[in-house]
């Protein structure tokens, strides 16, 4: 199942998404999904993470290629509409309130779920 805390409706703000999770979206049969919702690629990223002056990064030196620029709500609706073509149970509406390892496996408590 997938749990989302909303309906995936409203203003969500635009974000990076590495080269590096590429491969793991085709892994996962999403491959598509990006490009697909309209993202442009992002081939360098200019940040102050540990220093004051910012840092350029280019994509031609990452080994991995472009990252992509996503619209936040068009690119989860993407993903979120290719789980449940595969399949998966979605429910929207439903935060997550607690996870607790269980022995194997975990115990999930959210809205809506009941027992």
């Amino acid at each position: 199942a997938l749990l989302e805390a909303g309906d995936l409706g409203g203003h969500r703000p635009g974000e990076m998404l590495p080269a590096a999770a590429l491969p793991i979206l085709a892994k996962l049969g999403a491959g598509d999904v990006a490009d697909a919702a309209g993202v442009l690629p992002a081939v360098s990223v200019t940040a102050c993470w540990e220093d004051p002056h910012p840092a350029m990064e280019h994509s031609l030196f990452s080994g991995r290629g472009a990252g992509r620029l996503l619209d936040r709500a068009r690119f989860d609706r993407a993903l979120t509409d290719r789980a449940g073509q595969v399949g998966v149970d979605l429910r929207y509406d439903t935060p997550v309130r607690r996870i607790a390892r269980v022995g194997d496996g975990w115990r999930i408590e959210a809205d809506g779920l009941g027992e």
